[in-house]
């Protein structure tokens, strides 16, 4: 029985308290404005992705005509390049120790695949034909960064072929994006 009135007195004060005028106006009014104002920062906090797409929104949703027209101009190699760099793959990464070591023989004595880190997480292909003059005669597989891939070709030549003179014949792609084309130009220099 106690419990019961115990519960009653309990609820009766709530009841008191929430139909107070003194007590819930200031509370609800807190509320209120806490909510305003959480409210009014999501939005501030979320209007520049909103712009962004309001007004990207139509060139983006065609991703054919921006791929088609766009990505070949070099607006699109620079931009291409600079997010790939931005995210990691930049002037100051080293290539992994173990990639100089890693060499596959094609031909026996005579022809070698080597592997060319580049970028973020391309590849380069060096492929060596040693026809047993002092010089080899080479050829480059989707060069995306043209220092990079000197610099591994040189350490190459150090490591596997006795400082033996490479002597690049061609340089090949596999397709036209700009990671694996853009250090062509200067790859022939």
């Amino acid at each position: 029985m106690d419990n019961v009135a115990e519960n009653d007195y309990f609820s009766m004060k709530l009841r008191e308290m929430r139909h107070n005028p003194c007590l819930m106006t200031p509370l609800a009014a807190i509320i209120l404005f806490l909510f305003s104002v959480c409210t009014i920062v999501g939005f501030l906090l979320r209007a520049p992705t909103f712009f962004l797409g309001f007004l990207l929104g139509p060139i983006f949703a065609r991703k054919a005509w921006f791929i088609e027209f766009l990505y070949p101009m070099g607006l699109g190699r620079w931009g291409h390049l600079f997010l790939v760099r931005l995210t990691g793959g930049g002037k100051n990464r080293k290539a992994h120790s173990i990639t100089l070591q890693q060499r596959v023989e094609v031909v026996p004595g005579k022809v070698y695949i080597h592997p060319i880190p580049q970028l973020l997480d391309n590849l380069a292909y060096l492929v060596v034909s040693c026809d047993g003059s002092d010089s080899l005669v080479a050829f480059v597989v989707d060069c995306g960064d043209a220092k990079e891939c000197m610099h591994q070709m040189e350490d190459i030549r150090e490591r596997h072929y006795n400082n033996r003179r490479l002597d690049l014949q061609a340089i090949l792609c596999t397709h036209k994006h700009h990671d694996h084309t853009a250090g062509n130009k200067e790859l022939l220099q």
